[in-house]
């Protein structure tokens, strides 16, 4: 079975926080300045957080299933698609 490390506090914000910097860094900031490419970093950061921080809760009572590989997922999905579309707006306003 597929196990995820537990994170302690420090380590998810360090996760965080390198994840943030990454995005602005390559989006950069004349794009992070058009309202568009602030709502992408806002989706971006709440990919960050459904992955990071969300589904540490199990379900069930006899066999516990947890769903953090389905946070896991929608979060990183999140974070992959609206990196690519601010990548196309960078580049679409050069």
């Amino acid at each position: 079975m597929l196990q995820f490390p537990e994170l302690n506090t420090r380590d998810r914000l360090i996760v965080t926080a390198c994840s943030v910097f990454l995005f602005v860094w390559g989006a950069g900031f004349e794009v992070l300045e058009l309202r568009v490419g602030f709502r992408l970093f806002l989706t971006f950061i709440v990919g960050v957080l459904i992955a990071v921080w969300a589904g540490h809760e199990s379900i069930g009572s006899f066999p516990p299933v947890s769903i953090r590989p389905a946070y896991i997922l929608l979060g990183c999905l999140m974070m992959f698609f609206s990196f690519v579309v601010v990548i196309i707006v960078r580049l679409g306003i050069r």
